[in-house]
């Protein structure tokens, strides 16, 4: 008490030497270290409970530093990684140095949508790398060691379906049983070795470097059910037996097109007609026919060889024509007719009687003469060239019909 005593008293001296009034504060009053009932400030209460706050929420803010720690720790990971998921390929790409949260999204969201972008994945795949969302991969180009390539396998790319490979050797490719779509572009075709892809669902073969011939057979896939030749030269003959459950087939070319013998067959599209008559096909349904001006193949399509023919196309060229029709042996069950030709159409021959199921005719040609032609009671959907007089369309000759349309653009 004796020092407090004396502290207090030189407090007042000192107040008296520099003419500042103080406030006297009596000693039972003041806080004494060490008193649990002391008064803390406003500022001190703000700190301790700024401090206690602190202790409960811990933020984290992602540095160079700690290049191993997420910058979006306020989100649960797989919130991030969803909202992740609509970055295309190339922006994951570019934001997968951020942090390990942008670098784990790129390798388990990219899903392979590029040339450029496919030819990367396959450089990390090479690496070790695992992507398990690509579908799609199009190898443009042949790398140069081509070991890269053995990495388009299942243990890297588990979700693979379509594969896209110009100029090269498809044998050279691992094994995928998952892949269902294949693009060959300026391929060799090597049938003594395995073919990589056993579960195809679509092939397509364009501009081949070697020949399909009875040496060299196209292979066999019990699964496919689209085949798109084009500008392939193939000798040998077309089973059902290589192909048990194909069901479309296009065959475009130069070169006449090889025989075939597929029961099963529902859509047929060949540009030279000379050899659609080698063998009847029960169960197709759709046929196109392209040429140049050759229209002798039209009596050859008839109920017998096509029974079930319901939709017929046929694209003569850009050779100027008249077309009759009357070539056209009748049909029962064709429905939809389409005529792509230079030159006059005469559809007089497309009576009720020779197709009583036909339901739409389209004439894309320069000209087209209704004046002469009695109607069909059964089309309701007429498409004719533009500048044809559509005013003698009557309900009395046309009673089906609902809709007319005007070809404007030459396909």
């Amino acid at each position: 008490m004796i020092d407090a005593f004396i502290k207090d008293d030189c407090a007042k001296h000192a107040a008296r030497c520099t003419g500042v009034q103080r406030l006297y504060i009596p000693p039972c009053l003041r806080s004494i270290k060490g008193n649990g009932h002391c008064h803390r400030s406003r500022s001190q209460k703000r700190r301790e409970t700024n401090k206690k706050l602190r202790a409960k929420v811990k933020s984290v803010y992602w540095s160079s530093r700690r290049k191993y720690s997420p910058s979006l720790t306020c989100l649960p990971e797989h919130v991030a990684l969803l909202f992740l998921t609509f970055l295309t390929d190339e922006d994951l790409w570019r934001s997968a140095n951020t942090c390990s949260l942008f670098y784990k999204a790129f390798f388990s969201l990219t899903k392979g949508d590029g040339k450029l972008g496919s030819k990367r994945l396959v450089n990390l795949a090479h690496y070790g790398h695992k992507f398990p969302r690509v579908k799609a991969l199009n190898l443009d180009r042949p790398p140069k060691d081509l070991s890269v390539i053995q990495s388009v396998g299942p243990e890297k790319f588990p979700s693979l379906r379509v594969v896209r490979v110009c100029y090269l050797c498809v044998q050279q490719l691992p094994r995928h049983p998952g892949v269902t779509v294949l693009h060959m572009i300026g391929c060799e075709f090597d049938s003594s070795l395995k073919f990589p892809y056993k579960n195809l669902l679509f092939l397509s073969i364009e501009n081949s470097v070697n020949e399909f011939s009875a040496y060299s057979r196209l292979p066999q896939l019990l699964y496919l059910r689209s085949l798109l030749l084009s500008w392939c030269p193939v000798s040998h003959k077309i089973t059902a037996r290589r192909f048990p459950k194909l069901r479309y087939l296009q065959i475009r070319g130069y070169d006449a097109p090889p025989p075939f013998f597929l029961p099963d067959l529902e859509e047929l599209i060949l540009n030279i007609p000379e050899q659609i008559h080698t063998q009847p096909q029960n169960n197709l349904k759709r046929l196109k026919v392209i040429t140049n001006g050759d229209d002798s193949f039209l009596a050859r399509i008839s109920e017998r060889m096509y029974p079930r023919l319901e939709k017929l196309e046929v694209d003569l060229g850009i050779k100027w024509k008249i077309l009759d029709l009357s070539l056209l042996p009748s049909h029962m069950r064709l429905s939809h007719l389409r005529i792509a030709s230079r030159g006059t159409v005469d559809i007089g021959s497309l009576t009720g009687d020779r197709f009583p199921s036909l339901m739409m005719i389209d004439i894309d040609a320069d000209h087209v003469d209704l004046t002469q032609f009695s109607g069909h009671p059964y089309v309701s959907h007429l498409v004719v060239p533009s500048g044809t007089e559509t005013s003698v369309i009557t309900p009395k000759k046309w009673p089906s019909i609902k809709v007319v349309e005007e070809n404007t653009v030459f396909k």
